[in-house]
């Protein structure tokens, strides 16, 4: 609290003492402009709004997404992380950037998305499959970038505060303030919650005997703030620092397959700090350049206890975990519009991650790789109609200290690897009336194999691979976007993603220990369709149903998972008036299985229903999730909440 104090403090001083002339801001977004990624190819991007997240209750990055048409929400019980899947591809396929910034656990190669708030972002937005290649390697499956705020006008000021189900209590402020060469923006926001209540449906179990979901709670704190200096219309500078500290319980398995151990695990500490620098200069009237110097620190502890009084750890499966990590990096685009009706931008990154871990108690080790890359993006419009999207780009990993076990004569290391990397895509793109549009797409994508892929034992029940290669996929996508009429619009999607030297785990080496092998040959097809419709001036509804089918062509008998065939959701809005506005949502998901090996988690209907009310500088937000107390698992063993309740309260000033 004392940090959090100070910050506030700080940036109401900073607030105070700034003094220029006033300016124009009638054009200036509340988007942080240099926080967003640069994407060449056209209606690529799928972006969700803090007022949609608001209206909807989205608290976290990947509820935000779970409307967005081949997106689908899951939650890895087994480390109570709330995640998406897109297409096919988890979360190490689809890197998260801040501002542009890439934002992962160096170990995992990966981030908790329910650790990442919505409130202090202006919009979070999404690339399938087609990527700009300004963003690095491993976007195999895309990417997802979160873009801060920044300040519109003399002084802007956005203050939350709400309630919800489980004892959960919310309050942040966003605030800035823009003056004529300088500008600044901070924000603190806080969340808690006690636990979830299950459905009146659910039937108790050894290790969840009533409906208050046990070890369910969790605790979010988080400081933002950012400094800006503009020299001149077309050179900006900016300096963004980030700090969040939270906490929370990891609920117990509770289902019916006998291979699942029951983990009685808690993150009292999930400690994350990021320093970066962003500018944009204008060299001259036909080139530009946008550079980016970055680093991140991760503390992380994890508990596993011997039951469920979460106090004695003194039986083999007990210990404490402690990871130390960091990123150092940097990013320089230079765009290109010499020649007529073309943009060419050209850029490096480069990545040194380092991750240092122990159990307490023991000693500590530290494993260290060294990425690049270097890749073109280019749009060239043929004419009104037609345009042509290209990229291409080189990436390398090198590992640096590589750790392995200690012994009488001192720390093993594992012997150095380096890997190497080739991306290239093409999409073409049709305007063919301002009502009708269509894409299609080609991409080669790739994968770099994590530090715990390559160098984990998975707690004695694995060996490591050292020399894992690159993951890689080929991705064909054709779109279309058709105005029916002008109160009704469609878009779908068809795609097919050939993947080889998959990444999976191979059972029966050394006799029962398991290796991450390139081992595996898939394919993944599907398609989605959305439209918009507007049914009377207040009352429109949006719908979208997305379907994929996975094969596993190298070992048919092992599933993918997390991934059921049908999605559908839908939300029905109705606005009688220009200060009141309720909707209805509905989800649906088909069978997923959970294990590879055929436990299911069943299908489920969901639905919620949400409402606001303006006045003046204020809105109340207020809703009931899971409307008809639906039992429902997104992963066997790990029921999720029954029917919960939310209120917020929101004051803004602009």
């Amino acid at each position: 609290m004392r940090r959090a104090n100070l910050t506030l403090l700080f940036t109401c001083l900073i607030l105070r003492v700034l003094n220029a002339e006033e300016i124009d801001t009638t054009k200036i977004s509340n988007t942080f402009q240099l926080g967003e990624i640069i994407v060449l190819a056209p209606r690529t991007n799928n972006t969700v709004s803090q007022t949609l997240n608001l209206q909807m209750n989205n608290i976290n990055v990947s509820e935000a997404l779970r409307s967005v048409p081949s997106v689908i929400f899951a939650n890895m019980g087994g480390r109570f992380e709330p995640t998406i899947i897109v297409r096919g591809f988890d979360i190490r396929g689809i890197p998260v950037f801040v501002d542009g910034i890439p934002l992962q656990m160096p170990y995992d190669g990966d981030i908790d998305l329910g650790q990442l708030s919505t409130f202090d972002y202006s919009q979070v937005s999404l690339t399938k499959g087609i990527a700009p290649m300004s963003l690095g390697p491993n976007t195999i499956g895309g990417s997802i970038n979160l873009v801060s705020f920044q300040p519109t006008d003399k002084m802007n000021v956005q203050a939350i505060t709400g309630l919800g189900s489980g004892n959960t209590y919310e309050y942040g402020i966003n605030a800035g303030s823009r003056r004529e060469k300088f500008f600044v923006q901070g924000s603190y926001y806080e969340r808690h919650t006690d636990y979830f209540m299950l459905s009146h449906s659910y039937q108790p179990t050894t290790y969840q005997s009533d409906r208050k979901r046990d070890n369910s709670y969790s605790d979010f704190r988080k400081v933002n703030l950012k400094i800006g200096y503009i020299a001149a219309p077309d050179q900006e500078f900016t300096l963004n620092y980030q700090y969040q500290n939270n906490a929370k319980g990891n609920p117990p398995y509770s289902g019916i397959d006998d291979k699942q151990s029951t983990r009685f695990w808690q993150w009292p500490v999930w400690e994350r700090q990021s320093l970066y620098f962003i500018s944009k200069n204008k060299i001259n009237a036909n080139n530009d350049i946008k550079t980016s110097i970055y680093t991140d620190k991760f503390y992380n502890v994890m508990k596993s206890y011997d039951d469920q009084s979460y106090t004695t750890q003194n039986k083999k499966y007990a210990f404490t975990s402690i990871y130390n990590d960091r990123n150092l990096g940097g990013n320089v685009i230079l765009s290109n519009t010499s020649v007529t009706n073309n943009q060419l931008n050209f850029s490096v990154q480069i990545n040194r991650n380092e991750h240092k871990s122990h159990n307490e108690g023991n000693p500590q080790l530290t494993n260290s790789d060294f990425v690049w890359s270097a890749g073109l993006d280019d749009r060239y419009l043929i004419n009104e109609k037609w345009s042509l999207t290209g990229g291409l780009s080189y990436a390398r990993q090198k590992s640096l200290k590589e750790e392995d076990q200690v012994t009488d004569e001192g720390i093993t290391e594992f012997p150095q690897n380096s890997h190497q990397a080739v991306n290239a895509q093409l999409s073409a793109n049709w305007i063919a009336t301002q009502q009708f549009s269509m894409s299609a797409y080609v991409a080669r994508k790739t994968r770099f194999a994590t530090l715990k892929e390559r160098y984990s034992y998975k707690m004695g029940q694995g060996l490591p691979n050292p020399d894992l290669q690159p993951e890689k996929a080929t991705h064909i996508d054709i779109s279309l976007q058709y105005g029916v009429s002008k109160n009704l619009s469609f878009n779908s999607s068809m795609y097919y993603i050939r993947l080889h030297d998959v990444i999976q785990s191979v059972d029966g080496i050394e006799g029962n220990l398991t290796q991450i092998q390139n081992a595996g040959e898939a394919r993944f097809s599907g398609f989605d369709v959305s439209l918009h419709y507007l049914i009377l001036k207040n009352l429109d509804l949006t719908t979208s149903y997305s379907f994929i089918i996975q094969k596993n062509k190298t070992n048919p008998e092992l599933r993918f998972t997390d991934v059921p065939k049908h999605k559908a959701w839908s939300n029905l809005s109705y606005q009688p008036t220009n200060w009141a506005k309720v909707s209805l949502t509905h989800e649906y998901y088909s069978r997923r299985y959970s294990r590879s090996y055929g436990i299911t988690a069943d299908e489920f209907h969901l639905f919620n229903l949400q409402g606001s009310l303006s006045w003046k500088q204020f809105t109340l937000y207020t809703g009931i999730k899971n409307l008809f107390d639906t039992n429902y698992a997104y992963a066997e063993g790990y029921p999720e909440a029954g029917r919960n309740y939310f209120t917020k309260l929101v004051f803004e000033l602009n």
